[in-house]
């Protein structure tokens, strides 16, 4: 009788093992699952415009950070429905350099100018007026760790695209150029000389 009732314990201790894995490995299906991303399907009506504002010239070393706006350009008011709560991640950027002689960028060389996106990458939607902009600031960090000769000057081709489903939309083709921290002392110098005589 003592030996049928351990059969049936074991039976049973067998049987709820059996349950516990099961709930356990569906429990870690669950959680190691993903809701699938939303779609974002495109935008039957958009004209949206991108601009590189402020001074197209920089210092070698100095701060390297491009501003951008995005303007609706179009009479009606456009909803974007995936807009980054970060707002750098809404934009690729894209460099090559610009060398002495040439007149437009290399379709094969633009390279594209990484950042690590935040996660969790919350996107919320964005209403655009017309005419109404937003400001995008993007780094060029290749211009911090550039290193030039005091004469010495480079150019840089660049361009921007969304980073989004629902609007296809890319910049036109900027150029900025980079000079040295020697030259911009002088160049400082020389504004205030030319202040200090206009003051007379």
């Amino acid at each position: 009788m003592k030996r049928f009732w351990l059969i049936c314990a074991a039976g049973a201790a067998a049987v709820l093992t059996g349950c516990v894995r099961e709930v356990e490995s569906k429990e870690q299906k669950f959680v190691a699952g993903s809701l699938p991303l939303p779609e974002y399907a495109p935008l039957e009506r958009y004209k949206l415009g991108i601009n590189l504002e402020g001074d197209r010239e920089y210092v070698a070393g100095g701060d390297s950070t491009l501003h951008f706006t995005i303007t609706n350009l179009d009479t009606e008011p456009v909803r974007i429905p995936e807009w980054y709560m970060n707002e750098p991640d809404n934009l690729l950027l894209y460099c090559q350099p610009w060398f002495p002689g040439q007149e437009e960028p290399d379709e094969n060389l633009w390279v594209p100018i990484e950042i690590e996106t935040k996660k969790p990458d919350f996107r919320f939607p964005l209403e655009l007026s017309p005419e109404s902009k937003v400001f995008i600031d993007r780094d060029l960090r290749i211009l911090r760790a550039l290193k030039l000769t005091p004469e010495g000057e480079r150019r840089f081709f660049i361009k921007v695209k969304l980073n989004l489903k629902s609007v296809d939309v890319e910049s036109p083709v900027f150029g900025i150029s980079v000079h040295s921290q020697e030259a911009e002392e002088a160049k400082l110098k020389a504004q205030q000389q030319r202040k200090q005589r206009e003051a007379l």
